[in-house]
């Protein structure tokens, strides 16, 4: 049974740094939690969750900047960002909505997927707005340039990738 939710948080997500633009626009439920909303831009970019990530963005009640990041362990604290300075919050994304941080007057994050790749993403929320009956939740509605290969070396690897593939 789906559950019942009255608004769609709109995001417009670009990975940094790419040699060609490469984004997605996508519709989401207001009820989701990080990790949901981690789960659907996987499938909007067509990765397959194989390797960690975490959110950051500013804490629109405290103003201070937060890590949203992945249930904690020992693989997890090894790779994440160094120590948090003193003006750093942490959350777990699991139990955070995504409606309790984005709002018209807290727009941007940041989403990096594979922590030895960096596949930095730009996340920017565009609209709020009234859910569509019989339309099925997440959705992708547009986007630009398939996403890079999972473990092929970041940026600059994607960017050889491309070299060799235009000059085999």
């Amino acid at each position: 049974m789906a559950k019942r939710f009255k608004h769609v948080y709109q995001f417009k997500i670009s990975l940094n740094n790419a040699p060609v633009p490469i984004w997605r626009r996508i519709q989401v439920p207001d009820y989701y939690t990080f990790w949901d909303f981690h789960m659907a831009i996987q499938s909007a970019m067509g990765w397959l969750d194989e390797h960690l990530h975490h959110f950051c963005l500013k804490n629109p009640i405290s103003k201070r900047k937060a890590f949203i990041d992945m249930e904690r362990s020992e693989e997890v604290v090894f790779f994440s960002h160094l120590p948090l300075e003193k003006q750093e919050e942490k959350y777990f994304e699991r139990n955070q909505f995504i409606a309790n941080w984005f709002t018209p007057r807290n727009k941007k994050g940041k989403y990096l997927y594979d922590f030895g790749d960096s596949w930095e993403h730009t996340i920017v929320l565009e609209r709020i707005l009234p859910r569509e009956k019989k339309v099925r939740y997440p959705r992708c509605l547009a986007g630009e340039a398939l996403c890079p290969p999972e473990n092929c070396g970041g940026v600059w690897g994607y960017k050889h990738l491309l070299e060799v593939i235009a000059n085999p």
